[in-house]
């Protein structure tokens, strides 16, 4: 393949709904999303199932990198 997809586009592209590739993969729908989005970092083994689901080579489906904030989590007192 020519470009890398990523992995909702490569969902869509296979014609799966978010419900049906969860189940398909054993996974919550929120945890597909959070994929999808790019909140959560996608275990090397999640990707070999969503490769060999989706019926891409693995270097085809790019990975959403983790969106950060400049908030800080935590509030220091003095």
């Amino acid at each position: 393949m020519d470009k890398t997809l990523s992995i909702k586009a490569a969902r869509v592209e296979r014609g799966y709904s978010q419900e049906a590739l969860a189940e398909k993969l054993g996974i919550g729908k929120r945890t597909l999303i959070s994929w999808e989005n790019g909140e959560v970092d996608v275990k090397p083994v999640s990707m070999f199932a969503l490769a060999y689901v989706l019926r891409y080579d693995i270097d085809d489906l790019r990975v959403p990198t983790k969106k950060f904030t400049n908030k800080p989590h935590l509030k220091y007192s003095s």
